[in-house]
């Protein structure tokens, strides 16, 4: 991802440094790929140590692990007559997503 996102990287890291005072705000759907390395290389930047940027990782992942339980566990409980779990979900993510 690293080396496929370079570019990606270099411009928000770019970006950073032209507006060294301003706040960050970075957001995704689920924050483990693009936008959780992103952070970690952020974070290790700000000299924040590998193990305590794997173990915060770690922790985000189980917590987006229930939360995408959760909507799959809700898709299949209350998915009308003929829709399969899978439209459901599709169907009632939130707006522009």
């Amino acid at each position: 991802m690293l080396s496929d996102g370079t570019p990606c990287f270099a411009a928000v890291l770019a970006q950073i440094l032209a507006r060294p005072s301003d706040p960050i705000l970075v957001h995704c759907t689920a924050g483990k790929d693009r936008t959780g390395v992103l952070v970690a290389l952020l974070l290790s930047l700000c000299c924040v140590a590998d193990k305590t940027i794997a173990k915060e990782y770690d922790l985000m992942q189980s917590w987006i692990r229930e939360i995408v339980e959760g909507i799959w566990r809700d898709a299949v409980e209350k998915a009308p007559e003929g829709e399969t779990p899978m439209e459901r979900a599709n169907r009632t993510r939130a707006p522009g997503k």
